[in-house]
C-alpha cells in the first residue's frame, strides 16, 4: 500500500495505521489544494489526478473525496475527478469523507468567533476517519460514503470554544 502526498492531519493519522494493511496492494491518493479555492487552482489539482490515474491504471487507487455540503469549485473538481477515476479504470475506490474535526476551517471559524452557519453538520474524528479508510481499501464497492456523526452546528461552535469564555 502506498499512500500519495499524505500531510495534514488526515495523512499523518494514515500513516500511523499503514502498517497494519500491508498486504493490500493499493494507491491511496490523498493529495489536493486546499489553499488555492479559485476555480484554476482546484482545476489543477483535478488534472493533477487525471494525469497520476492515466500513469498508474493498471493498479488500485483509492480516491479520498469529500461530502462537503456546498456547491463550489472544490466541489466540482473533485466529483469531476471521481468520475474520471470511475471511467478510467475497473476497480478505482471514492471514500468520501465528512467534515473532519481538527484544526481546520471550523475549528478556525470557531476560534475567531464566526458563527457557523445554523444547522447540522456531519463530521468524524481524524482518526476515526483513517481508520475508516484503511478498512475500505479492499472494498468491491467503488463508492463508499462515510457519513460521521450529525451534529448540530451550534454543539460544534460551543465545545470548541470551551474554556475561552
Amino acid at each position: 500500500m502506498k499512500l500519495i502526498n499524505g500531510r495534514g492531519q488526515l495523512g499523518k493519522a494514515l500513516k500511523k495505521y499503514l502498517k497494519l494493511y500491508k498486504h493490500v496492494d493499493c494507491i491511496i491518493y490523498h493529495t489536493w489544494n486546499m489553499i488555492d479555492k479559485s476555480e484554476e487552482g482546484q482545476r489543477q489539482s483535478c488534472l493533477d489526478f487525471m494525469k497520476f490515474v492515466r500513469k498508474n491504471d493498471k493498479k488500485k487507487i483509492v480516491f479520498i473525496s469529500t461530502t462537503h455540503p456546498i456547491h463550489c469549485h472544490y466541489m466540482e473538481y473533485k466529483n469531476l475527478s471521481e468520475i474520471f477515476l470511475w471511467n478510467y479504470t475497473n476497480d478505482g475506490v471514492v471514500i468520501r469523507l465528512p467534515s473532519l474535526i481538527g484544526k481546520g476551517k471550523i475549528y478556525d471559524k470557531c476560534k475567531k468567533g464566526i458563527k457557523l452557519k445554523n444547522g447540522y453538520i456531519n463530521i468524524d474524528t481524524i482518526d476515526n476517519a483513517a481508520k475508516t479508510i484503511l478498512s475500505l481499501v479492499d472494498s468491491k464497492e467503488r463508492l463508499n460514503v462515510i457519513n460521521g456523526e450529525k451534529v448540530h452546528s451550534d454543539i460544534i461552535q460551543e465545545l470548541i470554544n470551551v474554556g475561552r469564555k
